[in-house]
This record gives C-alpha cells, sequence and structure tokens, in this order.
C-alpha cells in the first residue's frame, strides 16, 4: 500500500513547490508585513493594520499583481496608500485601479522604485501640523521598507 501512494507524494510536492515558486513575491510581501506589524504591534494602530491587510488582500487576489516583484506597499495612512513600483510599467496602473476599489481607500499614490524613500514621522502631532516640520518632540524614522528595495 505504502509503493501505491508514493507517486501522489511525489507529485504534491512538486505542485507545493511550484505554487510556492510562482507566488514567492506574494509571500514574502506578506511576511514582511506580518513581521513589521509583530515587531511595533504596540505603535501601531488597529484601523491602520487592517487598511493595509485589506489593501495587500486586494493586491494577493488579483493575478496581474500577486506576481508582481517590483510591486509592494510602502505605508497605509488616513486613507492614503503608497505604492512602490516602477511607474513605466503597466503593474503601476493596475495596481492603482486595484487599490482604488477597496474599502477605506481615499487615495493611491504610486511611487517610483528608484526614488528615494521618504521620511515619516511615527510620533503623533496637533492636528493641522506636518510631523516633519522640526517641532519638538517629532521623532523622524525611516519608512517601514526602509531596507534599501
Amino acid at each position: 500500500m505504502r509503493r501505491l501512494f508514493h507517486p501522489f507524494r511525489l507529485l504534491t510536492r512538486v505542485v507545493t513547490l511550484a505554487w510556492l515558486w510562482r507566488n514567492r513575491h506574494d509571500i514574502v510581501r506578506w511576511a514582511r508585513f506580518v513581521a513589521r506589524t509583530a515587531a511595533n504591534r504596540a505603535e501601531l494602530d488597529r484601523d491602520q493594520v487592517l487598511a493595509e491587510a485589506r489593501a495587500r488582500l486586494a493586491l494577493t487576489l488579483d493575478e496581474r499583481t500577486r506576481t508582481a516583484g517590483d510591486l509592494d506597499i510602502e505605508r497605509v495612512a488616513a486613507g492614503l496608500v503608497v505604492v512602490r513600483t516602477h511607474l513605466e510599467r503597466p503593474t503601476a496602473q493596475v495596481a492603482r485601479d486595484v487599490l482604488e476599489q477597496v474599502t477605506g481607500v481615499e487615495a493611491v499614490d504610486v511611487v517610483d522604485l528608484a526614488a528615494p524613500i521618504e521620511v515619516v514621522s511615527t510620533s503623533t502631532t496637533s492636528p493641522g501640523t506636518s510631523g516633519t516640520s522640526g517641532s519638538a518632540g517629532t521623532t523622524v524614522s525611516t519608512s517601514a521598507y526602509g531596507n534599501g528595495r
């Protein structure tokens, strides 16, 4: 009986490995998101995390963006989704179209992958002031994906 199921196990492994390889970019993006969320869970707002998860899910469900290796969400804040990709590729417009359909997303900003990573404020400021204005008590750090990508 064991010999009978041996080819099926091999086939299952091959199919699983092929699926993992085809979706490797999406798996890595989700892994980074989960790791970043777990590491910064005390600082993150629940609604912001859910909004980013909805945006990532939308990109995962669309076949054109799931396998795109040059596409990633940089940040989500107050209804604005910032996506990094190559602007000359059709993936940029597809990502914009997909993300505009997501609940809670008011605007989508597509940034060139070669552009320098923008500095983002991580502290709260009073309404109407910019987090990067240099006011006292403002902590400035690089984006969550400031790893040179």
